[in-house]
């Protein structure tokens, strides 16, 4: 049986890059791969041979948005163990998931997936909230970042939970 995969990344080399060999292996198996990601990445994804699905506008646009809401420098005075607990939340869970996933849905939606892959930044990529009957797997790509995220959650932040998150519940309402 083929399956049907979608791919959802954060449009940066160092979130698609680690996600190209299994997505590589898939499709050469046979298997229908769409990749969703910002426009930054589209080239090498339909270089290595995959299909590519415009979802978001990328890091470029969202600095400034989270920039613009917190009024002032992301992550600014903060001391170097508290950035990432500090930014993941804000930027990935609030702006980039905003802006991925009317993209991430309508790509799973017209492929049909049987499967949703992600970075583990991706968080559009955790279909299952939206209410898309699909399987998920979270792959990480570099050294896990989650146990200190959640021990250290920014006082009034979102924390790092089991999906859904609290920015994907708040989407969720929307569809």
């Amino acid at each position: 049986m083929t399956m049907r995969v979608l791919v959802v990344c954060i449009p940066q080399a160092g979130h698609l890059t680690p996600l190209l060999p299994l997505a590589s292996a898939l499709a050469e198996q046979g298997d229908e791969v769409v990749v969703a990601s910002g426009p930054d990445v589209a080239d090498t994804v339909t270089t290595a041979g995959l299909r590519f699905a415009a979802a978001a506008s990328g890091p470029a646009q969202w600095f400034p948005a989270l920039s613009k809401r917190i009024q002032g420098v992301p992550g600014d005075g903060l001391p170097a163990a508290r950035i990432l607990p500090y930014l993941v939340p804000r930027l990935f869970g609030e702006i980039a998931a905003t802006d991925m996933i009317d993209d991430v849905l309508d790509a799973a939606r017209a492929l049909d997936a049987h499967l949703v892959v992600y970075d583990p930044v991706a968080f559009a990529g955790q279909l299952r909230t939206f209410g898309l009957n699909v399987r998920e797997v979270r792959r990480e790509t570099a050294i896990s970042i989650w146990p200190p995220i959640l021990q250290q959650p920014e006082p009034g932040a979102l924390t790092m939970r089991p999906t859904p998150l609290p920015a994907a519940r708040n989407l969720a309402d929307r569809h």
